[in-house]
């Protein structure tokens, strides 16, 4: 499965989008494709070390709390409806 999805992501153009909207010198750009998929996938350096731990530091904020749904479910929609507006699906 992990081959599949970085033919995936080669075939779709997911490093040429993610230059073009992170930037070259964006450190999840900078990483590049790794071995699982997920923003936190690439090498352990420590990017990678502050971005799980911020995202694990949100996460105990939030749990427990309908925010947390509110906040994926706006998340999710601004991220189809600029794919949408891209025309990328």
């Amino acid at each position: 499965m992990e081959r599949f999805e970085k033919l995936e992501c080669l075939d779709n153009g997911v490093e040429k989008m993610a230059k073009e909207l992170l930037g070259e010198n964006d450190p999840i750009f900078k990483n590049g494709i790794g071995d699982a998929s997920g923003i936190g996938d690439g090498p352990y350096d420590d990017f990678h070390k502050m971005l799980r731990q911020k995202w694990h530091q949100t996460q105990t904020r939030l749990i427990g709390k309908n925010r947390i749904n509110e906040i994926i479910n706006a998340s999710s929609k601004m991220v189809c409806d600029t794919i949408r507006k891209e025309g990328r699906v």
